[in-house]
């Protein structure tokens, strides 16, 4: 079974960070003496706070491996990882989790890299406690902790995404750093998501990105928690004692693991999944009561009045409730504290007029109930919704939340993070991410959605060359284009608040290649019932053929993926592949030559690949003086296992999108 962990809290990397250029900015107040290993921990560290702290009562000390003189040397890094021990408490109210490790330092480079430690943790729930800070110089050892420069920054990595999590790094960093020098080091994040409300809900990875030659892990679970071994990590020892169990990968070397494979999403992340949900309807109750804002408010109320004065009709009230969410309503993911898991009201979702998928899902939902239409919010995983049903009942196997509509005995699958998106229920382009979770009063697991349907092309394109009749006639070019589906979702946001001219430069980049191309007439008709957007384009240019070569011929390429290239998907894909499904294009080609036949060269006939996983052709027909060219591609499924015999098929793809003429008529 493959384990997508990457939703989880995974406190276990071990990657040196090197921060250079970041000045300290705080220090703070130090123990006076050093405290004994293994002292109860004081009262919880306020939450937000880095502090210094003895070493939780809880933890088991361990010795680290004996120094190896050649195993430093042989170091790519200069760094020797003696020691690496894990061990996280899940019994307490606020989780804690300790990481030690013990450095050995080859080089001024490796002391560097290693002065400036920076530790992750969420502030609104977490806090660091700071524990050991040692140096072994010569075989003394040193307590460095009255010297450390100790400061908080800003953690945020995908605010370029409209995502903000509350992420915040301790940044400590430890002076006087040699080469020779043995770093002894210890801290704990304490705290667990409030709306996990007490239940324990934990990833452990087991991966290492550094080799060391004695590593542990050890858990402290409550009795009833759940373990679920993900990837290819191993099991676990279990001891039991009164009151809760322990999870425990005794003293072992651990080999570093950075294989990562560029066009594979789904790598093999090795842990251990601990949950106290006892089951996917444990999952469906806890999130039914985020989700349950109870009578739609005065302000929901009238957003729903104004759509139901706009129509009478019941299906369109509930079109234009979907559309005002997601295009009235701006994407913003918030993350952090409580909203992790707990949407944003719907009252304040509509004074900010944005939110996060969970805001903008529980919107809808009470935006509908207003409009006496039932609908749920269904969990989703993003990436991969086909292995959750083998996974250890949590809510953290999810990433995303849309909405379920039960409407007229049937169901439909909304998005609201969605824009622009056009059709009635039946045309409207719904979500497919293989199982959901719908937080419905059923007790039912999770729901198989539905494949989407394979209909009528996303791409409908037909291109018109009209080739001059004499020397002084110019060329002319008639390009007819629908776009369906996701396409039309794709165009229509780019034509969003674009200008006429806008407008004819995308498209004259399709025309360059012709000599003095313009652009004398566009026209755009958006069929948002139908969810197709019709674009009418007449082009002129002063030649169809390029420059003659040395042989006098002359050379025109015509490219029937000149608004798409599908056959990109064919390229690089390495064992298991996410295609469009089911996206399907045709790109016709007309050309009207003048003079008799015999004047051209034509290789008229079909190609084609037709397997499992996708169906190419070309057809050349030439009669009449008129060139077709009919290229048409779709993808059958979903997934795609790649073979090397599908992969020797999928070449051929490229060289059948385009069509190349030849003449030697100069005028032309």
């Amino acid at each position: 079974m493959r384990a997508f962990v990457r939703y989880f809290n995974i406190v276990f990397v071990v990657v040196v960070l090197v921060v250079a250029g970041l000045a300290a900015t705080g220090l703070l107040n130090v123990p006076s003496s050093e405290t004994e290993v293994g002292q109860a921990m004081p009262a919880a560290a306020p939450v937000g706070a880095v502090e210094f702290s003895p070493v939780p009562a809880f933890v088991e000390r361990l010795e680290p491996g004996a120094f190896d003189r050649q195993a430093l040397a042989d170091s790519q890094t200069g760094l020797y990882f003696r020691l690496i021990d894990q061990q996280t408490d899940l019994r307490p109210e606020r989780p804690v989790r300790y990481v030690r490790m013990v450095i050995d330092l080859a080089n001024r480079q490796a002391a560097e890299a290693v002065s400036t430690r920076l530790i992750d943790f969420y502030p609104d729930y977490q806090s660091v406690l700071l524990h050991e800070v040692a140096v072994i110089r010569e075989g003394v050892r040193h307590d460095r902790t009255p010297d450390l420069f100790i400061d908080q920054i800003r953690g945020e990595d995908q605010l370029g995404q409209g995502v903000v999590t509350g992420l915040e790094r301790a940044l400590v960093r430890i002076p006087n750093l040699q080469a020779g020098d043995t770093l002894d080091l210890s801290w704990s994040v304490t705290g667990g998501h409030p709306s996990m409300n007490g239940h324990v809900s934990e990833f452990v990875g087991v991966q290492y990105y550094v080799d060391s030659p004695k590593t542990r892990i050890r858990v402290l679970a409550p009795d009833d928690a759940r373990l679920q071994v993900l990837g290819d990590a191993d099991e676990p020892e279990t001891v039991n004692a009164e009151g809760y169990q322990a999870f425990l990968q005794p003293p072992q070397a651990a080999t570093a693991n950075v294989e990562r494979d560029p066009y594979n999403r789904f790598q093999h992340t090795s842990g251990w999944l601990i949950t106290q949900f006892e089951g996917w309807a444990n999952v469906k109750r806890w999130g039914r009561e985020l989700y349950d804002a109870g009578r739609p408010s005065a302000d929901v109320r009238a957003v729903a009045d104004r759509i139901r004065s706009s129509t009478d009709d019941p299906e369109l009230q509930m079109v234009r409730a979907i559309q005002f969410v997601q295009d009235h309503v701006s994407y913003f993911a918030i993350s952090l504290g409580e909203q992790g898991y707990t949407p944003a009201s719907p009252e304040e979702t509509l004074r900010t007029r944005n939110g996060d998928c969970k805001a903008k899902t529980l919107l809808l939902i009470q935006l509908l109930k207003a409009l006496g239409i039932e609908s749920h919010a269904a969990l989703v995983n993003s990436l991969d919704g086909r292995d959750l049903a083998d996974l250890a009942a949590t809510p953290q196997a999810f990433d995303h939340v849309i909405v379920r509509i039960n409407w007229q005995g049937e169901h439909y699958w909304v998005d609201p993070t969605l824009s622009l998106q056009r059709g009635l229920m039946d045309q409207r382009v719904q979500p497919d991410y293989d199982q959901a979770l719908v937080l419905d009063d059923s007790e039912t697991g999770f729901v198989d959605m539905p494949d989407r349907e394979s209909g009528e092309p996303w791409t409908d394109i037909r291109q018109v060359y009209y080739l001059p009749q004499g020397p002084d006639d110019e060329l002319v070019i008639d390009v007819q284009l629908v776009y369906r589906a996701d396409y039309a979702n794709l165009l229509r946001a780019a034509f969003e608040n674009t200008s006429d001219a806008d407008r004819e430069t995308f498209f004259l980049q399709a025309y360059q290649a012709f000599e003095d191309v313009s652009v004398d007439h566009i026209s755009v008709y958006d069929n948002e019932n139908e969810n197709a957007l019709r674009i009418g384009l007449e082009l002129s240019a002063s030649r169809f053929f390029g420059k003659a070569d040395a042989q006098g011929a002359r050379t025109r390429i015509l490219a029937t993926d000149v608004f798409l290239n599908p056959a990109q998907y064919l390229i690089e894909l390495d064992e298991e592949a996410l295609l469009p499904y089911p996206m399907s294009a045709r790109h016709q080609v007309e050309v009207h030559f003048p003079g008799p036949s015999h004047d051209w060269n034509f290789e008229t006939g079909e190609r084609g690949v037709d397997n499992d996983a996708f169906e190419a052709s070309r057809t050349v027909r030439y009669e009449d003086s008129v060139l077709e060219v009919d290229w048409r591609q779709s993808f059958k499924t979903k997934w795609v296992v790649v073979t090397p015999e599908l992969m020797e098929e999928g070449g051929m793809v490229p060289s059948m999108v385009s069509y190349e003429l030849y003449t030697q008529m100069p005028w032309i």
